[in-house]
């Protein structure tokens, strides 16, 4: 993870540490309770115990380290398939409403992009990326990225390409999938 996604996740973290604290001050706002049939039911006040909630917030790590650790698993595996040319492990690893945005901007979908990385004549060296990027925009959704090289053979004529990367993946009966990826080209310097 570089600096700058590190420093990122660090000051989104005390963000939230702050607005949870500052809630842990505001008076509860209650409303009545409603019956089965409207009536007003008595109930106990409730209150959240700033151990628990700090325990809870001081957990949230672990667990999304764990989940992140998963996330990179099914993007390296998504990353090989694309290499190895493996339609099977493709069409199991990509939703069925997948869009891709090539860097020219032309949009295709799954069977398009599974075609491209299957297409007979076509030999890939295993990518090699750079400045990796892993952002978590919900629990069940997270965007990989990078800065990356790719190089192989198109019918006989070698050919690299250097391009920045992002894949969407969203979480769904518990498997990340593909649901988005754009291409965006950078000089071959």
């Amino acid at each position: 993870m570089s600096f700058m996604t590190k420093a990122y996740c660090a000051a989104m973290w005390s963000r939230l540490r702050i607005s949870v604290l500052a809630n842990l001050r505001r008076p509860i706002a209650r409303r009545p309770s409603l019956g089965k049939h409207g009536e007003r039911v008595q109930d106990s006040q409730m209150h959240t115990s700033p151990l628990l909630l700090a325990a809870a917030l001081l957990a949230a790590p672990a667990l999304a380290a764990d989940d992140a650790a998963d996330l990179r698993a099914a993007a390296a595996a998504f990353d090989q398939a694309q290499v190895r040319g493996d339609r099977t492990a493709l069409e199991a690893m990509i939703a069925p409403e997948f869009l891709f945005v090539r860097g020219s901007g032309r949009v295709g979908g799954k069977q398009d992009f599974i075609d491209g990385f299957t297409a007979p004549g076509v030999k890939l060296e295993p990518l090699v990326v750079h400045d990796p990027l892993l952002l978590r925009v919900q629990s069940d959704v997270a965007v990989i990225g990078g800065e990356a090289w790719l190089k192989g053979n198109a019918n006989g004529q070698p050919f690299t390409e250097h391009f920045r990367f992002s894949d969407m993946f969203a979480r769904r009966d518990g498997h990340w999938l593909v649901v988005y990826s754009q291409v965006t080209g950078l000089p071959r310097q």
